[in-house]
């Protein structure tokens, strides 16, 4: 079967970027043609057909508008955008032209892309499905947080992100963005299939009034389960994209003063957060708060062999995180909130801990230390026949493809 899935790049950076080529290289191996379309960035990798890729709008060098210095036109074509780009629905509507396609799978597009591919993929006839990775289809900030607390007002309010200038605190710029926002729910919406890798998130987007074709599919783990054999570390590990929202910040100070537990941070962000972040372990007595920097996805798994519990101190509601999968695949147990997708994959004292407050969390670091190796050893296999059953890449395929080609009862 041939396949394309969209996203707006074609260069590895975060989460979407790990699913996409993880799922790209499995349905390969199955016997199936997998095509890429995507704006043409200039750190894209190769790609069969990229001369179809439309241009970004500012530079092909850097992905995010911030620090860019945008003309007029260059603002205009992107407030455009959100609603439609001419560029992008004739470079695709070629694209679909050469080859015939049996589904099509969407990651991110909003915002840069922009919905003119559902009316390519539409008017070619090629069943489309979306996998939602965040809440950028019915909040502004993309993630439900105001003032860095979880806000519902955005769910059931089509225009709380104005009443809230979600979108950089601009009455006018949250306007916009929900205008589109609602153009999409009642445009392309009730046509094409939402993938969900949670529950919660899917709960929401009900909420919000997405009835039709919505799916749970949790991401996968691409590579072998392992089993841990050694208990011996007290290292506690964070590994993901080091931001505000991740909320790295509040749990610092409450990493004990011992040198029986070290707290590693493993990532990249914002350099003024990172600097935040070194300014907050530079208090503690003693140095066992350690900021890694970036890291090498082929060193991840010698991370996790070396640590007893990983934490995802997330402050809104995280959908699914590859580095709860990639933790528990690895036999390492989870620390994270009581919310979000992380009670429907943590089971508290099985595969790992779930906190309600910070007060919560600080009492759960002093009991790490006082665990046995025999408690460590019981809730690292949990963690591993946990995401065996849950991640596997195989039943994760199989659905998808039914879902690709509606051939899957909905989860309405």
């Amino acid at each position: 079967m041939n396949f394309l899935i969209i996203h707006n790049r074609y260069h590895h950076v975060s989460g979407p970027e790990t699913y996409l080529f993880n799922l790209k290289n499995k349905l390969e191996l199955k016997g199936h043609s997998v095509d890429i379309f995507a704006l043409n960035y200039e750190k894209n990798y190769a790609s069969q057909g990229s001369n179809y890729f439309p241009q970004p709008i500012g530079s092909k060098r850097k992905y995010s508008f911030k620090g860019q210095k945008l003309s007029i036109l260059s603002k205009l074509r992107i407030i455009s955008s959100l609603f439609y780009r001419h560029e992008v629905f004739y470079k695709l509507n070629e694209f679909l032209s050469k080859k015939k396609y049996d589904g099509a799978i969407v990651l991110q597009f909003w915002g840069k892309l922009s919905p003119a591919i559902f009316e390519a993929l539409q008017k070619n006839n090629i069943p489309t499905s979306l996998r939602i990775s965040d809440f950028g289809l019915i909040c502004g900030s993309n993630t439900l947080l105001k003032n860095n607390r979880h806000s519902e007002e955005c769910i059931e309010n089509k225009f709380g992100c104005v009443q809230n200038k979600c979108v950089g605190n601009s009455y006018s710029r949250s306007l916009i963005n929900s205008l589109a926002q609602i153009q999409f729910f009642n445009k392309y919406s009730k046509n094409i299939n939402l993938i969900f890798t949670c529950q919660n998130t899917l709960s929401i987007f009900k909420r919000a009034g997405f009835e039709k074709n919505l799916f749970h599919l949790p991401t996968f783990y691409p590579n072998d389960f392992k089993i841990k054999e050694s208990f011996k570390s007290k290292k506690i590990v964070f590994l993901g994209r080091v931001d505000e929202d991740k909320g790295i910040h509040k749990i610092i100070p409450l990493i004990p003063e011992s040198d029986q537990i070290t707290f590693e941070i493993w990532g990249s962000g914002h350099e003024r957060y990172i600097e935040r972040l070194k300014n907050i372990s530079a208090k503690k007595k003693i140095n066992n708060v350690k900021l890694m920097g970036t890291i090498d996805r082929k060193e991840i798994g010698q991370v996790f062999e070396d640590s007893i519990f990983s934490i995802i101190p997330s402050l809104w509601h995280d959908n699914l995180p590859n580095a709860l999968i990639e933790s528990l695949s690895n036999g390492v147990p989870v620390i994270a909130p009581r919310f979000g997708c992380f009670p429907e994959f943590i089971k508290h004292n099985h595969n790992g801990f779930l906190y309600d407050n910070l007060r919560d969390l600080k009492s759960l670091f002093g009991s790490i230390i006082d665990l046995s190796e025999n408690d460590i050893e019981k809730m690292s296999k949990s963690s591993s026949s946990f995401a065996k059953k849950t991640f596997s890449s195989k039943i994760h395929i199989d659905k998808l493809l039914k879902i690709i080609t509606n051939n899957y009862e909905k989860n309405t």
